[in-house]
């Protein structure tokens, strides 16, 4: 952290050839030998339509081995942005794949629930990538301040969670694969929880799968959400449910279902161990979409679509009338998803969450229904921090691989054990 950067080093840092990406008024991207063309499908503009398109304070919001985070402004549309820079020479080749993907899928999502990106840009020596910056914090910093949250509050967050998870698997047909609280963020500060937009971020380990087929098999995630299936390398997007369901047990209870000293006895007591439901105090409608998403048999395993259709919900989630009513009676995830040009050419005017920065709850609801955007990160005074973006910046976070090889061999020791 600090300003180790003056504005003239910033105009230095990025220069290249002028383009735009966010709010480019005839949408069009030049070409580019980059990199991540190749891997990500996505053409990255060059450098200098970063200064054309951003202001970019000397401020860092994070720094970590591979780069930093800056604060930055839109030009075109005066919106808030986390920009990301990673250094090329400090990364490996397997970890710009992993860059690669997460760009492709995190960056063909749009939907309220899900942080979105903005754009990415490419010089000789970096990587730039710009996303929505929002003032909330993580649901865990939150939860941890809080020390308590009602059940509406906790309800309405996981509505927002499960829709957005419902979207991954039934539209986008990606598992997320590290759903936790760390990766769920507020969009807007000083909000409270029940009056605030939820949003998914760091897709380092997401993937696309076949419906149908329990096709995944990459051992990756964080341990204490992890699927009891997942170490045993054949499973599908239902393990995000699992998560979803120890996210629900913490939000209702405020500490983990299982987390012992170790990985391997975390990992042994996901497997063999019942969900201590005994230790929730909540309502039975709650307790019940808990045990729906806390089975240990995939195939008994609540979906989203089902596990949003419990009565619990319908007590604690959104004003189901008023949202099919501002999506024209279907719901979000059943909305056509834009084209791409379509998303570049309506960025001019990005009007999708500015009204909810000071509305509450019911422009919040408004919002979310009509289109999709956001993130967030939390301090006492307002603050802006981007999501993860190929590692946490922010927090030194281990590679997807690197994670994978850890669980890996923890759960080796597990099956010693047993």
């Amino acid at each position: 952290m600090g300003n180790a950067c003056c504005a003239g080093g910033i105009a230095q840092l990025f220069r290249g050839q002028a383009q735009h990406s966010e709010g480019r008024r005839q949408g069009s991207v030049l070409p580019t030998s980059g990199a991540l063309v190749q891997l990500s499908g996505h053409e990255p503009s060059s450098a200098a339509c970063l200064l054309e398109s951003y202001d970019i304070s000397v401020e860092l919001l994070g720094s970590g081995s591979f780069g930093v985070i800056r604060r930055a402004t839109c030009r075109w549309t005066g919106s808030a942005r986390a920009l990301k820079t990673v250094d090329k020479g400090q990364l490996p080749d397997f970890a710009l794949e992993d860059l690669a993907k997460e760009l492709r899928i995190q960056g063909d999502c749009l939907h309220p629930n899900i942080v979105r990106i903005y754009g990415s840009f490419e010089d000789e020596e970096q990587f730039h990538i710009a996303l929505e910056a929002c003032e909330g914090g993580d649901v865990r910093d939150f939860m941890f301040a809080q020390k308590v949250l009602c059940e509406s509050a906790v309800g309405f967050v996981m509505w927002q969670v499960l829709t957005a998870v419902q979207y991954l698997h039934e539209v986008k047909h990606v598992a997320h694969r590290d759903l936790k609280l760390e990766n769920l963020l507020l969009a807007f500060g000083h909000v409270p929880l029940e009056d605030n937009l939820v949003k998914i971020t760091d897709f380092g380990m997401a993937t696309t799968f076949e419906p149908g087929a329990r096709s995944l098999s990459l051992i990756c995630g964080t341990v204490e959400y992890l699927a009891p299936e997942v170490p045993l390398g054949r499973y599908d997007e239902k393990c995000d449910l699992w998560s979803c369901g120890v996210i629900l047990f913490e939000l209702l209870s405020g500490r983990l279902p299982f987390d012992a000293g170790s990985q391997e006895e975390t990992m042994l007591m996901t497997r063999v161990c019942s969900v201590p439901l005994n230790r929730v105090t909540a309502s039975k409608e709650a307790k019940a979409v808990l045990r729906s998403l806390c089975q240990k048999d995939p195939w008994s395993r609540a979906s989203a679509e089902r596990a949003l259709r419990s009565a619990w919900f319908e007590r604690h989630g959104p004003d189901a009338s008023r949202a099919a009513e501002e999506t024209g009676g279907r719901r979000v995830e059943d909305r056509p998803v834009p084209s791409e040009a379509a998303v570049i050419e309506g960025l001019r005017g990005e009007a999708v969450c500015a009204p909810a920065a000071e509305a509450g709850r019911a422009a919040a609801l408004r919002c979310a229904a009509v289109a999709g955007s956001g993130q967030a990160r939390i301090t006492p005074a307002p603050a802006l921090v981007g999501p993860a973006i190929g590692s946490d910046l922010g927090r030194e976070a281990m590679t997807c691989r690197e994670r994978s090889s850890s669980i890996s061999s923890s759960w080796e020791s597990v099956q010693e054990l047993a």
